[in-house]
């Protein structure tokens, strides 16, 4: 493949690799043809929105935590603070987890803590495992995450669907 072909096909690839377009760019400089010039003003255009990109990407802020386990999640993102595992458990028979110690009935649950003035958190939002459709740990705390936010906007009297 000669580098011409090389270098359209590194600028035709979604996410060109930009050290191999200069490379290619800087063989190719003294060729001055008219198909070098068509190929050039594709470099820059390709440079400039990987340029663009790279700006664009959000840095984390360190604001949030995520925790994963085989037996529990938690991700905390201010305000909230999301938990499914073995640690926080309801009875949907029974609709609370005080009652019943006992209980075969007990599972899991997905919590949602909302931060407080003076440092504590108060629960908002709990749901058995069996409304997840999941003990996946991973999968029921992105299902209870989005329908928690889906509950949220409910109640703030928003439908954004």
């Amino acid at each position: 493949m000669d580098k011409t072909s090389e270098l359209q096909k590194c600028i035709d690839r979604r996410n060109g690799d930009k050290a191999r377009i200069r490379e290619l760019k800087g063989q190719l400089s003294e060729m001055k043809t008219d198909d070098m010039l068509e190929i050039e003003a594709q470099i820059v255009s390709r440079e400039n929105l990987l340029e663009s990109a790279e700006r664009s990407i959000v840095r984390p802020r360190g604001d949030s935590k995520a925790f994963l386990s085989d037996d529990y999640a938690v991700l905390r993102c201010k305000p909230y603070r999301f938990y499914f595992g073995y640690e926080y458990t309801t009875c949907p028979l029974h609709g609370n987890d005080a009652c019943c110690d006992n209980c075969e009935k007990k599972e899991w649950a997905f919590v949602v803590w909302r931060n407080v003035s003076g440092g504590g958190r108060e629960e908002v939002f709990r749901l058995p495992a069996s409304d997840l459709d999941t003990t996946d740990v991973e999968y029921a705390i992105l299902h209870g995450i989005g329908i928690f936010l889906n509950v949220l906007q409910e109640s703030e009297g928003r439908d954004d669907r």
